[in-house]
């Protein structure tokens, strides 16, 4: 079993047979949920990074229903010259952005 664990994405399943909690409370420890006492979110989070765990985006959105992508859309006929001096995006772990430009 542990081979195919290594070839697959790690899940809070695979979290919890790791560290022996509930796959509930991993995912509260992951969310730093206070209910969940800090000697069990510090081990839930060390397992979670020895095991490269990564949420998984698509059932955050169904979960949620929210996306959590900023769209910006540039007109095509703009030259990327004519773009104000101060444009940038950042991204960040909470959100996903994407730039397109319009046909």
């Amino acid at each position: 079993m542990a081979d195919q664990r290594t070839r697959e994405r790690p899940t809070l399943r695979t979290i919890a047979e790791e560290t022996g909690f509930a796959v509930t409370t991993v995912s509260r420890a992951l969310k730093d949920d206070p209910r969940i006492a800090a000697k069990t979110r510090k081990a839930v989070a060390e397992a979670a990074e020895k095991l490269a765990y990564v949420p998984d985006r698509a059932a955050q959105r169904l979960r949620t229903g929210r996306t959590k992508v900023i769209s910006v859309l540039l007109n095509s006929s703009t030259n990327s010259s004519d773009l104000p001096t101060n444009f940038s995006v950042e991204s960040s772990k909470r959100f996903a952005v994407r730039i397109s430009r319009s046909a």
